[in-house]
């Protein structure tokens, strides 16, 4: 998991695969105020943008999830979002719903070891597939937050393509 800001990434540029550098200055280049909620694509099937609209949840109603194929870059671009975020690969946790290959998303019952983050307007959180993450939940003090934010997904078969 990597989390910063699009104003930061690129003092950071070298350090990201060229795929995700791709996909971070597809974000940086639009201002997504005028655009409607819906996929986008770069490279389609591969390499897409889901412009989404949400209200935030409580914490304990979120569903903790994961991704097999694809790598999520999750783009704040409006609210304040809370997120859950733990590793699938510790053993502490148990899949309550595989819908996997068909939707590539696991759903996860969390028992241990989950840390909070919070995204304002302008970060991002990069999650790889051993990354679960409890996206759209209410930021501190528990009140619903209109969410709206660009999800890009990253098909992880372009990190080896790209080498």
């Amino acid at each position: 998991m990597i989390v910063t800001s699009l104003k930061a990434w690129p003092a950071q540029a070298s350090a990201y695969h060229p795929v995700i550098h791709q996909a971070l200055t597809f974000l940086a280049g639009r201002d997504f105020k005028d655009f409607a909620p819906g996929k986008i694509d770069i490279i389609p099937g591969k390499l897409f943008c889901l412009l989404q609209e949400m209200d935030s949840v409580p914490f304990d109603e979120a569903r903790p999830e994961s991704h097999h194929q694809f790598i999520d870059i999750q783009y704040l671009i409006s609210g304040h979002e809370l997120m859950g975020v733990s590793r699938a690969e510790s053993g502490l946790h148990t899949i309550a719903d595989d819908r996997t290959p068909q939707q590539d998303i696991i759903f996860w019952q969390i028992d241990e070891e989950e840390m909070q983050v919070t995204l304002t307007p302008g970060m991002f959180a990069i999650f790889f597939p051993e990354d679960i993450h409890r996206p759209c939940c209410h930021p501190q003090g528990g009140r619903v937050n209109h969410l709206r934010k660009a999800v890009v997904k990253i098909d992880r078969r372009l990190l080896k393509e790209a080498i």
